[in-house]
């Protein structure tokens, strides 16, 4: 049931971001506060053209599994938006 209700949510969210134009994704990386452990936050900002307004959803908190290099961002960063 939560599978068939995820799905149903992502197919209205992708309609609706291909009705947006133009699309902006933004990351956050941080450690905890023990320092043990490294994620990146993705969020997609964008145009509702609906109600008119700019509106924003994280997509996926990805855990980092190594310092936070351009190279490991970047990965983390395919697996947040290419895994979906």
């Amino acid at each position: 049931m939560i599978e068939g209700k995820y799905d149903l949510v992502s197919d209205e969210f992708k309609k609706t971001l291909e009705n947006a134009g133009k699309v902006s994704l933004t990351g956050d990386v941080w450690t905890d506060t023990q320092k043990t452990k490294r994620y990146l936050g993705v969020t997609v900002h964008y145009n509702d053209a609906k109600c008119k307004e700019v509106k924003g959803v994280m997509l996926d908190v990805v855990p980092l599994d190594d310092r936070h290099t351009a190279v490991n961002i970047a990965s983390a960063l395919l697996v947040a938006l290419l895994v979906k």
